[in-house]
């Protein structure tokens, strides 16, 4: 069988992530920006995983780690975040008749809102299936 590459929706989490979540969420439940000891203590633990992530990527404090509910809140804001940042450049956003749904829509809302230029990218090349590449998929 060949393996499913979209699989980040529905595979379940290691037995070893489930533990360190659920060892957070008992001792350490409270809201992040809230202004009490418990607010506090979760921005603490939060503060160190985003240092320890960062750490594990060898990257330095000084970049940005922003934790995401998913994929498409993720595109969401990277097409936006882009597009509003270099707009003065033009604005045109090439998306592939593969995008993923969050991808096309947020493409044709910046069109739709703030005047982008959507530019549907054809592939120039039939699509080869993957099981062409590796035909012991089959």
């Amino acid at each position: 069988m060949p393996p499913y590459f979209d699989s980040a929706a529905t595979t379940s989490p290691s037995q070893e992530a489930l533990d360190v979540f659920c060892k957070a969420s008992l001792e350490t439940p409270g809201n992040t920006s809230s202004r009490h000891r418990m607010g506090y203590d979760a921005n603490n633990l939060l503060e160190a995983s985003r240092s320890q992530i960062l750490s594990a990527f060898k990257l330095s404090s000084s970049h940005q780690l922003v934790f995401l509910s998913g994929a498409t809140e993720a595109n969401n804001l990277a097409l936006k975040g882009v597009g509003f940042a270099y707009e003065n450049r033009g604005k045109k956003i090439l998306v592939s008749a593969v995008e993923h749904p969050s991808v096309l829509e947020t493409a044709y809302a910046l069109r739709d809102k703030f005047g982008f230029e959507v530019v549907p990218k054809h592939w120039r090349k039939p699509w080869i299936p993957m099981s062409s590449w590796f035909p012991s998929w089959e």
